[in-house]
């Protein structure tokens, strides 16, 4: 309804009044008279501004930061001066999150405010000259002037002390603090000054380069921060407790300067022409690639400040005594040694870099105990073998257009970071002579060439025991041929070789009976006639074979129905096809017109009382059953040269090219299979094929399959190799091999000169989903909770140790102090001769004829027949409880180890002390999982998974 104005309404009534009256009257009635002049209509009131959604930052508890997951998202950048940013900072779920505008911190000492929860680079794109290839090239390569000072140069840095407004919408302005094209003229006034700023190149603002911006959003709630580098408080005061962000975000924006959009007119993206990696293939190894602090996470955000700018401030190229640096190595022959390509390069190349002395430290595992040294570029050991290129770089990922450079675009930055004995100036080591910049290097190193150069395969181990006698100190536990290291990027000639296991069953007479394919290149092939060949695909030129394995749980230790493996056994083909095979090997095999080999291993009979019975299929390594070996591989030459001969030698057995194979296997129907604990693509995932390196080869690479390692180091595995006071189960030997850098104790299975102590590893160690199936090492399935009450445990140590040892401990003295770096070993327990440290620390010297007696032995008759466990002689060996087994190869400290025995674990336990009688049944049982289990005060997945 339309409203009526108060003074409209007065004359309304006045108007009625008037007529009443002369109505009252009954006089005549007069004309109407006028109306009145309308008023004017009361201005609208203005409409209020709709309220912002989102988080607000300052009323999150410090639970509530901590758990955050912020994400960003750039709308545009302006150009032109001080760069103007406009961007949203959200939530995982898209929600803003609000107020952190506000949140700068000005110390007493700093002329400018900065925000300590963010960074912002920026950096344009050069393209290469002289067959260089681009390079990035930082802009924020001046400071912020100390209180009346002026800026001066620096090595690529970060803008956080500019202007940050929260707008309307909820998206935030950020305008930098630094003029960046102002950034030469800076740079020429100091050069005028005296100040080499050669290395910070030309820093011109140009508007024709693809330019990138970088942000980082990080750190503590406001309030809160126990350093001084990262109190976020408005001065800078250290507070009393930390709220760091455990989820820092990265984000990296590739835009044309001119418009300051990520797409073009078209709406097609910009492409920055130099995409080589990304963080995905990193964190495939990493888990979760976090440096500076833990909150630089993105490879593509990294080349914004590690650029060849940052041999600004350098001393000089380093100096070298033969094949060591005797200097600083910030600079060597002109390059920055912090440039990304150089840095990554060196650090994966690590232990087989050939100058040593590189002193750039890289921080150890987050969880290293505090005053560990760090670890240093050359004891870095990479998982795979380095020529695996295409690991990092490759075009088939449509993130990384150029991810082939390595192979079509050499440099000297790149390839010298690896091959780092070559002096460019004046050709060392280099066939094609010296080299004063990279256009020559196409010429040599073409893209065939250097895939050849980069197949990886590893050469014959020198140790192996065809070569050097047992006497001598050779072994049957490495190869006598070349292994190759991935299967996707063979020699020239070299042939694929897989297995085709079919099915695993049980005879009516309790043998176990296998069927299966061999396949060379996809296809299966027939073996070859026993009574007119010597090897079992001699026609194809092969020597060797691969074997059968079977694997089963038999009743120990007072269970009936372990869920753990306890006895295995192998048969080599080559000796079944040639009827050369006896005792437990013994079998028979026929074949089909389909290539379907079937072989019964005759010399096996499964008892009725076995479980999880399983066979597999590959398996071999050694000269006593020497691999699927070719031999017709041919000679590889570069520039007229042989540089790699495959050749086979008939008589030494040395040679010839092993394609490993992926081990299968099958449970034999009827019976349950193991629990699954680990997942083979996930150990593939950072060792490409397991078990092969650039100069190693263990089990010859053919034994792969993470599954079935359990098959043969399984619960009752201990010494072996030269070594005993270790136990070989695989959670025992696994975990302290990964956990090398994080444990107290130096693990060194098998020999000193293995030095296992000194495996890095590159992922986040409490990452146990890198490895494990999800619910299976926090028991968090049914099916592996339902195991643990009949879960072997392990023997860790048997026999006589010496009477006379010392430690190799870390880092710790024997109250579980922290060493100073530098520290002698302190002695906890006497156990090893130093020059052979392959003991346990926890093994106490006995010497003479004392024993720890033997482990359970699991055996089958000579002849054939039905295996069987006999219980160990003297005290049985020293054991581990099953869930402390795999706790204590990473938390093998005294606090821990204590803390386990308190509550129903043992390590290092002698046998006969936690057994009933006569080896029955043992007689404590752990209760790890009250608080350990799932959902529990101290929940094994939370308190690991906490990165």
């Amino acid at each position: 309804m339309k409203s009526i104005p108060i003074k409209r309404l007065g004359g309304l009534f006045l108007a009625a009044a008037v007529t009443l009256a002369l109505v009252g009257c009954k006089g005549d009635s007069g004309p109407a008279g006028t109306n009145g002049t309308n008023g004017t209509n009361g201005t609208n009131g203005t409409n209020g501004s709709n309220a912002t959604n989102g988080i607000n930052a300052n009323a999150l508890t410090a639970d509530q930061w901590v758990a955050l997951q912020p994400q960003i998202n750039v709308n545009s950048v302006t150009m032109g001066g001080a760069p103007i940013v406009n961007f949203t900072l959200t939530t995982k779920a898209g929600v803003p999150i609000l107020g952190v505008d506000s949140w700068t911190t000005a110390t007493s000492s700093t002329a400018v405010p900065a925000y300590r929860n963010f960074a912002f680079t920026m950096a344009k794109l050069v393209p290469g000259a002289n067959g260089s290839p681009s390079k990035w090239v930082s802009y924020i390569v001046t400071t912020v002037p100390a209180i009346g000072g002026t800026a001066k140069p620096t090595g690529p840095s970060m803008d956080n002390q500019g202007k940050l407004v929260q707008n309307a919408d909820g998206s935030y302005t950020y305008t930098f603090y630094r003029d960046i094209t102002q950034a030469a003229s800076i740079l020429s006034t100091a050069a005028a000054a005296g100040t080499d700023v050669s290395a910070l190149g030309n820093v011109s603002y140009d508007s024709t380069k693809v330019t990138r911006l970088g942000i980082e959003f990080y750190g503590q709630l406001r309030g809160y921060g126990t350093s001084s580098r990262s109190a976020n408080t408005p001065d800078g005061t250290v507070a009393t407790s930390d709220a760091n962000l455990v989820y820092p975000t990265n984000k990296v924006y590739d835009f044309d300067p001119t418009t300051g959009k990520s797409v073009d007119a078209n709406g097609n993206a910009i492409p920055s022409g130099r995409e080589i990696t990304t963080v995905d293939t990193c964190n495939a190894c990493h888990s979760k690639l976090a440096y500076h602090g833990g909150h630089r996470l993105d490879p593509r955000y990294c080349v914004t400040c590690h650029t060849d700018q940052r041999r600004f401030g350098a001393p000089g190229d380093a100096t070298y005594t033969g094949t060591t640096w005797t200097s600083a190595t910030d600079q060597i022959q002109g390059t920055s040694e912090y440039d990304f390509p150089a840095l990554i390069h060196k650090i994966h190349m690590g232990e087989h870099l050939t100058m040593q002395g590189y002193d750039i430290g890289v921080d150890p595992v987050s969880s290293a105990p505090a005053g560990t040294a760090p670890t240093m570029i050359n004891d870095i050991r990479y998982p795979q073998d380095q020529r695996n290129c295409n690991t990092c770089h490759t075009a088939s990922n449509t993130k990384t257009p150029q991810g082939d450079d390595w192979n079509t675009n050499p440099s000297r930055l790149a390839c010298g970071a690896c091959h780092d004995s070559i002096v460019w100036a004046d050709g060392t080591n280099h066939a094609g002579g010296p080299q004063s910049d990279d256009s020559k290097c196409t010429v040599c190193h073409t893209a065939a060439s250097i895939q050849i150069a980069h197949t990886p395969v590893v050469p014959p181990d020198p140790n192996n025991g065809w070569l050097v006698p047992a006497a001598s100190g050779g072994n049957n536990y490495t190869n006598a041929s070349y292994v190759a290291a991935n299967q996707s990027n063979l020699p020239v000639g070299a042939h694929t070789v897989a297995w085709n296991l079919q099915n695993v069953t049980i005879t009516p007479a309790g043998n176990p009976q296998y069927v299966f394919q061999i396949l060379i290149d996809g296809k299966s092939v027939p073996l070859d006639n026993p009574t007119t060949s010597t090897e079992i695909l001699q026609s194809l030129n092969y020597v060797g074979s691969p074997s059968l394995l079977l694997a089963c749980a038999l009743p120990q230790d007072g269970i009936a129905a372990p869920t753990d493996y306890n006895f295995n056994a192998t048969a080599y083909l080559k000796n079944i096809w040639n009827g050369t095979a006896t005792g437990a090997s013994a079998g028979t095999w026929s074949q089909d017109a389909n290539n379907n080999i079937t072989v019964t291993l005759t010399g096996i009979v499964i008892p009725p009382t076995a479980t999880m019975v399983t066979g597999g299929f590959g398996y071999t390594y050694g000269f006593y059953a020497q691999p699927l070996t070719q031999t017709d591989v041919p000679q590889v030459t570069f520039l007229g040269s042989v540089v790699a001969d495959y050749s086979y030698n008939a008589t030494t057995h040395q040679g010839g090219l092993s394609v490993p194979a992926l081990n299968q296997y099958k449970v034999v129907s009827g019976f349950a299979a193991r629990r699954a604990i680990v997942d083979t693509n996930k150990c593939n995932t950072c060792h490409k094929a397991m078990g092969v390196f650039e100069d190693a080869a263990f089990h010859a690479g053919e034994r792969n399959n993470a599954t079935s390692c359990a098959f043969c180091h399984n619960a009752n595995s201990v010494g072996g190799h030269g070594a005993t006071g270790w136990a070989l189960n695989v959670k025992e030997m696994v975990h302290s091999l990964h956990a090398a850098a994080f444990r107290n104790n130096k693990y060194s299975y098998q020999a000193a000169s293995a030095g296992w102590w000194g495996t890095t590893y590159p992922a986040i160690l409490n990452d146990c989903e890198a490895c494990h199936v999800s619910g299976s090492y926090d028991f968090g399935n049914a099916t592996n909770a339902a195991a643990i009450p009949n879960m072997l445990w392990s023997t860790a140590a048997v026999g006589i140790p010496p009477a006379t040892a010392y430690s190799v401990d870390m880092h710790v003295d024997s109250n579980g102090n922290v060493l100073p770096i530098g520290a002698a070993d302190a002695v906890i327990s006497a156990f090893v001769d130093p020059s052979n440290p392959s003991h346990s620390p926890y093994v106490l010297p006995l010497g003479g004829t004392s024993t720890y007696g033997t482990s359970v032995a699991v055996s089958v008759p000579k002849t054939g027949g039905t295996i069987s466990v006999a219980a160990p002689t003297g005290l049985g060996g020293l054991v581990n409880s099953p869930i402390a087994s795999a706790c204590v190869a990473c938390h093998d400290g005294n606090t821990a180890i204590s803390h386990m025995e308190s509550n129903g674990g043992a390590v290092y336990t002698p046998r006969a002390n936690v057994m009933t009688a006569s080896f029955g049944a043992f007689k404590q049982t752990e209760s790890c999982l009250i608080c350990h289990g799932t959902g529990k005060v101290a929940d094994i997945k939370a308190m690991h998974l906490n990165f």
